[in-house]
């Protein structure tokens, strides 16, 4: 329909996992989850502190393998600031890209390296805008999960603290077997740990979180085959460890190129916003476990535009568009579905913004309404003012429903209303441009 109004859209409780807001405003059921991780932490560092022996401590804070992991952690996790990085958004998220290390680090050094967990696991925060001090909390006591599980688990199927032991060194079998199941351990408890937040407060659960590590498949297969090496050099020539830092640099350099080819890939030249390619490969991640809200619109009669004006003057109308859409889906996070693509334009006109399933319909209409009057403001192009209106439908998606039968749902619940404003019958069919 027509924008005639500038409705606000409804409120939501945040049901993002871990949402990013002040502590007073979190929902009790996520407060009791961040608790639980924080207290299991402590725990976990109490029973770090009396496995340790002063002999062992010591042993590790003067091996210069330690000190060197330690700067290597660092330099891996804040590589995402460097200036050749810092166009690659998708490098910057919440994860450990010191992970592989760390585990060698537990590995080799046992239980007193989880006491040092919280500053090693802490590092790659930095890179993450708007962290909140529980939210810093949280991720710490994550960390240390994940080493105190390594540890666990190593100390009883291999046996840990190889640097300080009093029988020969491990041999590189064994080495190689410690590191696989260490990552493993470090894997799994990632993902219970993630399904647990991720289903306070979706349906996602166990599967979203399976679904999020199987989309860093990369990074884990990368990251972690450099996991047996860099535990061999610890305990044999921490001295080359540095060597190994520059090949992890190359390696972090070739995930940039990489991630700034994919970023091009998906992403609409024109508007900024994500393409229809990228559009379809979200919603195919999103469908059968979270569900979607698929907002379909497109501009009125833009054809108007590009045959009185000219086609570069229609560009930068959709080009500011875009900045809309953008603009306006930011300012109602809370809302959003929780996807990198929740904006996307997939045709000449056509844009789809994707809300999560929980939206209630008010909460979809007002916000379909709210963007339409963004939409209508008058355009300044120089000594050129340009006003177009858009029309809108969306459709809540089915668990059975593939990203075309969501899209095709959506168009035709837009034309329906197109053909209702103007007094015509229902269509009953998507246009071309959808089903294509």
């Amino acid at each position: 329909m027509r924008a005639r109004a500038t409705g606000a859209s409804g409120s939501a409780a945040a049901t993002e996992p871990m949402p990013e807001r002040p502590w007073s405003d979190v929902p009790p059921l996520v407060k009791s989850v961040a608790a639980t991780l924080i207290l299991g932490a402590i725990a976990v560092l109490v029973v770090a502190a009396w496995r340790s022996t002063p002999h062992a401590a010591a042993d590790m804070l003067t091996s210069p393998g330690l000190w060197i992991s330690v700067l290597l952690v660092v330099l891996m996790d804040l590589y995402p600031l460097a200036p050749w990085a810092a166009d690659v958004p998708s490098l910057r998220r919440p994860i450990s890209r010191a992970a592989p290390l760390l585990v060698a680090v537990v590995y080799v050094f046992g239980w007193p390296a989880v006491l040092l967990m919280p500053l090693l696991g802490a590092s790659y925060l930095l890179v993450i805008e708007q962290r909140r001090a529980w939210r810093v909390g949280v991720n710490v006591a994550f960390a240390v999960l994940q080493a105190g599980g390594v540890a666990g688990v190593l100390g009883w199927v291999v046996g840990s603290d190889p640097a300080h032991g009093s029988q020969p060194g491990p041999t590189p079998l064994v080495v190689l077997v410690a590191s696989v199941l260490g990552s493993l351990v470090w894997v799994l408890i990632n993902t219970i740990v993630s399904g647990w937040i991720i289903g306070v407060s979706s349906r996602r659960g166990l599967l979203g979180a399976a679904l999020v590590v199987y989309r860093d498949t990369r990074f884990w297969l990368v990251g972690f085959a450099l996991t047996p090496v860099l535990a061999w050099l610890m305990l044999t020539a921490p001295l080359l460890l540095p060597l190994v830092g520059l090949l992890i640099a190359v390696m972090w350099q070739a995930l940039v190129v990489a991630g700034r080819l994919n970023r091009q890939a998906r992403t609409d030249a024109l508007t900024g916003l994500a393409n229809r390619s990228a559009l379809l490969d979200d919603l195919d991640e999103l469908l059968p476990a979270n569900g979607v809200v698929l907002l379909f619109a497109d501009i009125d009669l833009f054809k108007q535009v590009n045959d009185t004006h000219g086609h570069p003057t229609g560009d930068r109308v959709l080009a500011e568009l875009g900045r809309r859409i953008r603009r306006c889906a930011a300012e109602h996070r809370e809302l959003r579905a929780p996807t990198d693509t929740f904006a996307a334009r997939i045709g000449g006109d056509e844009f789809v913004v994707l809300l999560a399933e929980r939206c209630t319909d008010r909460q979809v209409n007002d916000f379909a309404t709210e963007l339409s009057a963004q939409v209508a403001c008058p355009i300044k192009l120089g000594d050129l003012v340009v006003t177009v209106e858009c029309s809108y439908g969306w459709h809540r998606s089915r668990r059975t429903e593939q990203p075309l039968d969501v899209l095709r749902a959506a168009d035709r619940e837009l034309y329906r209303r197109k053909h209702l404003r103007r007094g015509g019958d229902d269509p009953g069919a998507a246009r071309s441009a959808a089903a294509s």
